[in-house]
C-alpha cells in the first residue's frame, strides 16, 4: 500500500465520462481504493476541467469539480513555486516526451512514495523509474 494516491487527469476524465474507453476500469479502481487517501494537484484540476469542459461543456465541468471538491477522500494540492521548478526539472529531464502536467504527478509520486491513478502508459512507466531510480532514468541490467 502506498500512504497516498495521486490522481491524472486521464483517470478523472474516464471516471466522469461514461462513454470513455476507460471508464469501467476507473470506477472499478476507485471501488478498490475506497479507503485510500487521495492527492489532486491543482494543475491536474484545471487540465481535467480542461477537457472535460471541451468534452461535454462548462456546465459538465462544475458539476465534476463539485463532485471531486465533495469527495472527502481527495484532497486539493496546491504548489508551491519551489516545487514547480522541482517539476520543471522533471519535465526537461524526462527520458520520453510528457507534459507539463504528467511531470507534475511523476514529481509528487516520488516526492511522497505514492502511485499515480492513470491511464497514460509513459507517466506510469517514469513516474515507476523515477521512484525506483530516484532520476527518472531507465536501470539497465547487466
Amino acid at each position: 500500500m502506498f500512504p497516498l494516491i495521486i490522481l491524472d487527469s486521464s483517470f478523472i476524465v474516464s471516471l466522469f465520462l461514461q462513454e470513455d474507453e476507460n471508464h469501467d476500469k476507473a470506477n472499478q479502481t476507485m471501488a478498490l481504493n475506497a479507503k485510500e487517501d487521495m492527492v489532486l494537484p491543482d494543475l491536474i484540476l484545471f487540465e481535467t476541467l480542461t477537457v472535460l469542459a471541451g468534452k461535454r461543456g462548462q456546465a459538465f465541468a462544475k458539476e465534476t469539480y463539485s463532485d471531486m471538491m465533495a469527495n472527502q477522500r481527495i484532497q486539493l494540492r496546491y504548489l508551491d513555486e519551489d516545487e514547480k521548478y522541482e517539476i520543471l526539472e522533471v519535465f526537461f529531464n524526462a527520458p520520453k516526451k510528457i507534459s507539463f502536467e504528467d511531470a507534475a504527478v511523476i514529481y509528487l509520486t516520488k516526492k511522497t512514495e505514492s502511485a499515480a491513478l492513470s491511464f497514460d502508459k509513459e507517466l506510469l512507466k517514469q513516474s515507476w523509474a523515477m521512484r525506483k531510480n530516484g532520476d527518472g532514468s531507465e536501470r539497465k541490467e547487466n
